[in-house]
């Protein structure tokens, strides 16, 4: 599932690959999947609804071929060279895969088939009340960054102890 703008659930049919992904199968899911999916709920990856197509430090989302082609084809995207480094809970997706990985937590899985059902529903099982506190989260501390005029060092020790 993915939460829009409009804070509307989505089924994104999940998909699991099987193999690492090279910039070559990323630019491929970004074509099939990524780009359909911003159109059908935004109109077009160049609406004014759509806000930024953000992405995580994966070598297949920094590759050179894969920031040329989101230049190309999502004009709206955060390119490589201005991604804050080490910046976990600035990026929304990162709070929600530690929401998933505290779902996964102590489990035995004996299958690659049980661990991918196991995550299939916590995707399902993932409250919408959840995925808005972390939006919500990383828009304060991005507004908390920006106030410090940029200086993590000075913020950071409150992110510690005011969770």
């Amino acid at each position: 599932m993915v939460v829009s703008q409009n804070i509307k659930v989505v089924d994104t049919n999940q998909k699991f690959v099987d193999k690492n992904v090279d910039q070559l199968s990323y630019i491929e899911a970004v074509k099939k999947i990524v780009i359909p999916f911003i159109t059908k709920v935004y109109g077009a990856p160049e609406n004014e609804r759509f806000k930024k197509f953000q992405q995580d430090g994966a070598p297949a989302h920094k590759a050179l071929k894969t920031q040329q082609f989101l230049e190309k084809n999502v004009k709206k995207f955060i390119p490589a060279n201005e991604w804050p480094g080490n910046s976990f809970d600035l990026n929304p997706i990162e709070l929600v895969w530690a929401l998933l990985d505290d779902y996964l937590l102590g489990e035995n899985y004996k299958t690659v088939l049980g661990f991918k059902r196991k995550v299939s529903q916590g995707w399902e099982e993932l409250s919408i009340s959840s995925i808005v506190k972390c939006i919500n989260h990383s828009v304060k501390r991005v507004k908390q960054i920006a106030d410090a005029n940029g200086g993590w060092e000075k913020i950071s020790k409150s992110f510690v102890t005011k969770k």
